[in-house]
């Protein structure tokens, strides 16, 4: 979804949008309680970070 949002140059206008996206790049920044145990791998971690950079 953020990637679409990105790619597509897409307006978020309203208050409802700007804190859907927000709760979603939330989960980018957070770690989440079922979140596996194992190390993240690296590259997946950078391509999430990026998203939240732009």
């Amino acid at each position: 979804v953020l990637s679409n949002v990105l790619d597509y140059n897409t307006e978020i206008v309203s208050q409802d949008q700007v804190d859907s996206i927000m709760n979603l790049v939330s989960t980018l920044i957070q770690d989440q309680p079922d979140q596996p145990v194992e190390d993240p791998d690296p590259e997946d971690f950078a391509d999430e970070q990026s998203l939240v950079g732009r």
